[in-house]
């Protein structure tokens, strides 16, 4: 999550504004971005 909020991309997802929020959609934009960095992970 961290790392997530350190990147400009990430800034006004309500994840990370409103952190108590369980069930949310993912913009496809930030889905896309985490998925690709959970490869550069592997």
């Amino acid at each position: 999550m961290a790392e997530i909020k350190k990147e400009k991309k990430f800034k006004d997802w309500e994840l990370l504004r409103i952190s108590r929020l369980s069930v949310m959609p993912v913009p496809k934009e930030i889905w896309d971005k985490i998925l690709e960095k959970s490869h550069q992970d592997s």
